[in-house]
């Protein structure tokens, strides 16, 4: 979700968020949100994960290429973090 025009309300209140809609087991539908920057990071570093390259990721989650890079750079931070005992 994000908002071309806040008029009302700025700051936190009118940064964008990921927004879903998701089916419990009971077949109750839930609404859940969460912080935007979070989720793209999440799908870029599955791509990563999967060998897809910087051009790939500004693709398919329409970002700049600095963004890309400074999820890439995220992504292998989190991974020598991982392989390190």
């Amino acid at each position: 979700m994000h908002f071309e025009e806040a008029r009302h309300f700025c700051g936190k209140s009118a940064e964008p968020f990921g927004i879903e809609l998701r089916t419990g087991a009971d077949g109750v539908g839930q609404w859940l949100t969460g912080d935007l920057a979070a989720s793209q990071y999440e799908q870029a570093a599955l791509l990563f994960a999967e060998g897809c390259d910087i051009p790939a990721v500004m693709e398919e989650l329409g970002v700049s290429r600095a963004q890309a890079y400074r999820y890439q750079k995220q992504f292998r931070k989190s991974q020598s973090h991982d392989l390190t005992p």
